[in-house]
């Protein structure tokens, strides 16, 4: 048998050799956004930036949730709406 990887419903799998081995990510772990990285806001499927943006700082608060604050904006974007570039 030969090897096969596959991911699906965040359940990331190998097969090799009729063995099976599987590990749990969610997409955060495997694409985490930090400071320092270049992001772009993705809102509605259209791109809100006209060029990337570095990130200054990240928000977690357990009222409102997940934000990004990028160098030169005010405004804390959605973490879910971030796309690194």
């Amino acid at each position: 048998m030969g090897f096969k990887s596959f991911l699906a419903g965040g359940v990331l799998g190998a097969i090799a050799g009729g063995i099976a081995t599987a590990a749990l990510f969610t997409e955060t772990e495997i694409d985490e956004i930090e400071v320092g990285d270049m992001i772009n806001w993705e809102s509605n499927g259209a791109l809100m930036f006209k060029e990337p943006k570095e990130v200054s700082y990240i928000e977690d608060d357990e009222v409102h949730g997940k934000y990004v604050f990028v160098v030169g904006e005010t405004t804390g974007i959605p973490y879910d709406e971030c796309v690194r570039e």
